[in-house]
């Protein structure tokens, strides 16, 4: 094998790594982005539905608050109006009242409940997605491994081309010295034989 197949040789061994290289960082940048478009759409969503539910929640809180205030106001009117007529009727008004209102924070309570219901559903989602990320954490980081083992074996392998190359080299410096000192000798003997 002459020396320009050599060089030819490490020049498409060099052209290869390069592609692979290029390779590699296509695929590494294309993994990148699609993990950041997946993480916008998450967080957009739930920032969504977050907004979603505030927005339900102060809403029906403003409901009942008003709900509330209003029945209260006519309550207190009524017992105005009766308290000094019939103090009996008041007792058990004042009864009724008490079951209503029990009813109604029972009624208010079951709502906070299916709230945090919903807040732990959220919750168990986030987390979902902790376990997806370390995932594939664990992913990227055996890729990550594994492109450094090929990239030791390719290390090695130049390793080994550089190793005959320079036996060769020897070799061509060896038979260069015995071509010379035969040419000598032989122009030696020439000389000789005139």
């Amino acid at each position: 094998m002459d020396e320009s197949k050599i060089l030819q040789a490490i020049e498409q061994l060099g052209t290869r790594i390069g592609a692979l290289e290029a390779k590699i960082d296509t695929e590494v940048g294309a993994l990148c982005s699609g993990m950041n478009a997946r993480f916008e759409t998450m967080e957009a969503k739930i920032d969504t539905e977050v907004g979603a539910l505030r927005s339900q929640m102060n809403a029906r809180f403003e409901t009942m608050e008003a709900k509330i205030d209003t029945e209260v106001g006519a309550l207190r009117s009524e017992m105005n109006a009766r308290f000094e007529t019939v103090e009996a009727k008041i007792d058990t008004e004042v009864g009724a009242l008490r079951s209503e209102m029990n009813a109604r924070f029972d009624a208010m309570g079951a709502r906070i409940d299916r709230l945090e219901a919903r807040f732990d559903v959220l919750d168990a989602k986030v987390e979902t997605m902790d376990l997806r990320m370390v995932r594939f954490e664990d992913k990227v980081y055996a890729f990550n491994n594994q492109i450094d083992k090929y990239a030791v074996a390719h290390t090695q392998a130049l390793g080994e081309v550089q190793a005959q190359v320079d036996r060769i080299a020897k070799a061509v410096a060896s038979n260069t010295k015995v071509l010379q000192q035969l040419t000598y000798d032989a122009y030696e003997n020439r000389g000789v034989a005139q």
